[in-house]
């Protein structure tokens, strides 16, 4: 684990990630699906802090298609992974932890 002055390291990876574009006569299809794993260590000690495998997805209908909106679902099912990590309780708290 790399040393710094940071207190925190966030990293993982995007093991899957899909994204699909429907394309219809009258409307159009986006989904986005992610699945990926996340860990936060402490830099400062050298310690894991959270390891864990999320997954989120993302889908709209809309009558025009534009790539801005191809993009926007995959930021969306992004975030939504990632404000899953957050939700644990346990997760924040450890952070907070170390953060002090």
């Amino acid at each position: 684990m790399p040393k710094g002055e940071s207190k925190l390291i966030i990293g993982g990876d995007i093991e899957e990630l899909e994204v699909n574009c429907w394309r219809g006569v009258f409307s159009h299809a986006y989904t986005t699906s992610v699945k990926m794993t996340v860990v936060f260590a402490d830099s400062v000690n050298g310690t894991k802090l959270y390891r864990g495998k999320v997954a989120a997805s993302s889908s709209q209908n809309d009558v025009s298609f534009s790539e801005e909106m191809l993009s926007g679902q995959i930021s969306n099912a992004l975030g939504d992974a990632i404000e899953k990590v957050f939700k644990e309780k346990n997760v924040s708290d450890k952070i907070q932890g170390i953060m002090k």
